[in-house]
């Protein structure tokens, strides 16, 4: 997908640039992002409702979902962004743990939109990995991630995510997951989320172009 969101913004974002330039993640809600009225609601009935199919789909045939996307990628600061990418979009439905450890996803950033949640839990968490700032400070031209140090990382991010909410951060700086699903008294707990990852290029584009060579 194409630098198209660098002419595009919706309303007040300056705070998720410099939130992601400073700190390395920001939380936001849908409602902050210009999009239409019922927009979840109507998102969320054509691609969570109904029969559930796991196979690839053209969201981008979807305007609903080229609108979602754009304004997404406009939430990336203009500095950080490429000329031609990939945006990765993944719909999850959990009913009780939602990951099991915390991770990377080895992608340039995450975003995390809820759609829906029956239930309490799934708090997202953000542990910040040592690697990263080490690398930074030796070298900032080169970021490596993961860790063998075994005392605890530093956790800097311990939240609740309710529909309409993101959760935008630079995946190389954190490792990140939530906790557990909590049913409802009497009922079967329940969340939606998509999780979209801006990948590097080297993720898809350099290596099709590679295999295309």
């Amino acid at each position: 997908m194409g630098n198209d969101a660098s002419s595009w913004s919706p309303p007040e974002i300056s705070t998720v640039w410099e939130d992601l330039r400073g700190r390395g993640f920001s939380l936001i809600s849908d409602g902050d992002l210009g999009l239409p009225e019922k927009f979840r609601d109507n998102f969320h009935q054509a691609y969570f409702e109904g029969e559930r199919i796991h196979k690839r789909v053209q969201i981008l045939e979807d305007p609903q979902a080229e609108e979602l996307a754009r304004t997404l990628l406009s939430l990336i600061p203009p500095e950080r962004r490429h000329p031609e990418g990939t945006l990765g979009v993944n719909f999850f439905r959990t009913y009780t743990d939602v990951v099991t450890r915390p991770h990377h996803d080895n992608e340039e950033f995450i975003i995390l939109y809820v759609m829906h949640r029956d239930g309490d839990g799934a708090r997202s968490y953000l542990f910040e990995d040592r690697n990263y700032r080490r690398n930074c400070a030796a070298n900032p031209a080169t970021v490596e991630t993961g860790t063998s140090d075994p005392a605890p990382l530093p956790q800097v991010l311990d939240y609740q995510l309710n529909p309409g909410q993101l959760l935008l951060f630079e995946d190389a700086r954190f490792q990140h997951g939530a906790t557990a699903l909590e049913p409802p008294p009497g009922s079967q707990a329940m969340r939606d989320v998509i999780v979209f990852t801006v990948d590097y290029p080297e993720t898809y584009l350099q290596r099709e172009t590679a295999a295309a060579n």
